[in-house]
Formats: C-alpha cells, sequence, structure tokens
C-alpha cells in the first residue's frame, strides 16, 4: 500500500510564521505614523491593538480590516470605508470620521467620546455599551444599529436617521434629537432626562 505524506508544522516553523506576521504589522504601523494612510488599500488589514495616535487615515479602505483594541484617538478618518470592520474597545476619542463608512462595523465597547461624525453612515453597527458621549452625530444615519446600552450623553444628533434602532437602556440625557427620525426606534429603559426632541 502507498505510504501517505502527512504534513505537519513544527513549532519552529509556527514561530517564525508569527515572527513574520509581527513584523508585517509592525513596518506597516510605522508606514502610517510616519507617512499617512490617506487613499490607501488596507482592506482586511490586522491593525488589532496598535497605537495609530494622531494617523491619517482619510478616504482609507479599511472594509473588514481588525482594529479591535487599537488606539485611534485624534486620528483623522474622514472619508475613510470602515464598513464590516472589527473596532471593538478601540480609542476613537476626538478623531474626525466625518462622512466616514462604518456600516456593520463592530463597535461594541469603543469609545468615541467627542468624535465628528457628522454624515457617517453606521446603519447596522454594532455599538452596544460604546461611549459616544458629546459626540457630533448630526445628520448620522444609525438606521438599524444596536445602540443599547450606549452612552449618547450630550451628544449632538440633529436629523440623525434612526429608524429601526435599538436604543433599549440608552443614556440619552443631555443629547440633541431635534429633527431626528426615529420610527421604528426601540427606546425602553433608555434615560431621556433633559433630551431635545422636536415639538411635534
Amino acid at each position: 500500500m502507498p505510504v501517505k505524506t502527512v504534513p505537519f508544522v513544527t513549532r519552529a516553523t509556527s514561530d517564525l510564521k508569527d515572527n513574520m506576521k509581527f513584523n508585517e504589522k509592525f513596518h506597516l504601523v510605522q508606514e502610517i505614523i510616519n507617512y499617512g494612510a490617506k487613499g490607501r488599500n488596507l482592506t482586511l488589514a490586522d491593525l488589532s491593538g496598535t497605537d495609530l495616535t494622531g494617523a491619517d487615515l482619510s478616504d482609507t479602505d479599511l472594509s473588514g480590516a481588525n482594529l479591535s483594541g487599537a488606539n485611534l484617538t485624534d486620528a483623522d478618518l474622514n472619508g475613510a470605508n470602515l464598513s464590516g470592520a472589527n473596532l471593538t474597545d478601540a480609542d476613537l476619542n476626538s478623531a474626525n470620521l466625518i462622512g466616514a463608512y462604518l456600516n456593520h462595523a463592530d463597535l461594541n465597547g469603543a469609545n468615541l467620546s467627542d468624535t465628528n461624525l457628522n454624515g457617517a453612515n453606521l446603519s447596522g453597527a454594532d455599538l452596544t455599551d460604546a461611549n459616544l458621549s458629546d459626540a457630533n452625530l448630526i445628520m448620522v444615519n444609525l438606521n438599524g444599529a444596536n445602540l443599547s446600552s450606549v452612552n449618547l450623553r450630550g451628544a449632538d444628533l440633529k436629523y440623525a436617521h434612526l429608524s429601526d434602532a435599538d436604543l433599549n437602556s440608552a443614556d440619552l440625557r443631555g443629547a440633541d434629537l431635534r429633527g431626528a427620525k426615529l420610527s421604528g426606534a426601540k427606546l425602553s429603559g433608555a434615560n431621556v432626562n433633559e433630551t431635545l426632541f422636536s415639538n411635534k
């Protein structure tokens, strides 16, 4: 009978591959920090746990990328494509996300306080337990988004699209929702103390 060759990976080979992946990730991060990544195609890139503070990622394609736990404080993501990206527990404090595409992105537990998301698309995104306090969410698309237990305290949501959004147990104290579309939105247990709604 013919002898079958069983493929196997030695520990040394596995460690070498891990080191190569780490080096590729390290070099990519250095490129982004030093030269920016404006308009680059970084689809499915692994940038998890990296420090990209103040990086220029405007108009960059980061669809499906892994940015979980990344530090994107003050980063410029104007017009960036982050659809389907993993941004769980990422720090996006004071980041520029004007007109960014975050549809179906996972932002569970992310920090988006003081972030500018004016006109961004977050339809179908998961923002469970995210911090969006004092964020600019004017005219943002949050249709069908999961915003349960989210912190929207003091956020500006004027003319935002929140149809069928889940806002159960959300903190909306002091938020401005004048002109927002809330048809089908769930607000059970939400704190709406001092929240501004349209007088209709």
